[in-house]
């Protein structure tokens, strides 16, 4: 809308525009921290000049309401200065990596695990057994490498291959532990390339995965239940992201927040093809009343109501 950009076949922004001014008597447009997040992401002291401009256009189609955050995860239009609560974000801390690994210890078969596996360096220090400070190892790497495009894809890859590896050898875990049981149904996620397919089993997915540190899908707030689906999306041949330089997996960060903000809405727009693709599964996986559309499709929605 800001740059009145009109795409044949898709949406003409300045229509959009205008028609979500007319909207003003009966919708809010607040903005959120996912907003300023993406924002944020390529901030630089010389572009600030820019940065004033979109927030500025951001306060205009916002009215000054941003989404604040209850205790028990509602979200609530308040009002607030959007330049002030961007300025608090780009001065804030990283987040620190928060997890809590559980299991017992395992001798692996060091001459059958693949040479490229990720978890062949950790376990080679560890003299071949898999214990909890592997798994915490792995882990701490896996975080302070995620924006490496291609420390993610070798991730992403070994995941997505799990269900060719795992079930023809005791390489990583002794298959008749109830760990083993627990998290089985996990490792298809690569293999599924039907959505309804993959819809009917996803929950058992999430569940699966959770139980790899121990957690269960019933003590997870709902940000959490987001953050845990979208990502686990990413692992799946229909919904998995390029990534690049310039697509970094720290976005999928940023669009799931995105998701999280918009959860209590009526409606959450976007243009992103993949975002709109994970946004609606999620949404529909976890029941979540928000409809995910994009420009058009909601001009068409609102227009013959």
């Amino acid at each position: 809308m800001k740059h009145e950009q009109v795409v044949e076949g898709k949406f003409d922004a300045i229509k959009f525009k205008s028609f979500i001014q007319d909207l003003k008597g009966k919708y809010v447009f607040p903005a959120s921290e996912g907003h300023l997040k993406d924002l944020a992401a390529t901030f630089k002291e010389e572009n600030w000049p820019h940065i004033e401009k979109d927030l500025s256009f951001l306060n205009e189609i916002s009215e000054g309401l941003m989404l604040g955050v209850l205790p028990d995860e509602s979200l609530m239009p308040v009002k607030a200065n959007i330049e002030d609560e961007f300025k608090k974000i780009i001065n804030e801390r990283e987040a620190e990596l928060e997890f809590s690994i559980k299991g017992g210890s395992h001798q692996v078969d060091m001459e059958r695990l693949s040479q490229g596996s990720l978890f062949r360096p950790f376990l080679e220090k560890n003299n071949g057994v898999l214990d909890v400070s592997v798994m915490d190892s792995l882990l701490k790497k896996m975080w302070d490498s995620i924006d490496d495009p291609d420390f993610y894809k070798l991730l992403r890859k070994e995941v997505e291959a799990l269900h060719k590896i795992i079930p023809g050898q005791d390489t990583i875990i002794n298959q008749e532990s109830p760990y083993f049981k627990s998290i089985e149904k996990f490792f298809y996620i690569g293999k599924i390339n039907d959505p309804e397919e993959l819809e009917e089993k996803f929950e058992e997915i999430q569940s699966s995965f959770l139980a790899i540190d121990g957690r269960s899908l019933d003590s997870l707030t709902k940000g959490q239940k987001i953050q845990n689906a979208y990502s686990l999306l990413d692992f799946s041949p229909l919904f998995r992201d390029k990534v690049n330089k310039k697509n970094r997996p720290s976005n999928m960060d940023r669009d799931l927040k995105n998701l999280f903000f918009a959860s209590d809405a009526k409606y959450y727009i976007t243009e992103d093809d993949a975002t709109y693709k994970k946004s609606k599964f999620v949404a529909r996986s976890l029941g979540l009343p928000v409809r995910v559309v994009k420009m058009d499709e909601l001009r068409l929605k609102l227009t013959c109501l």
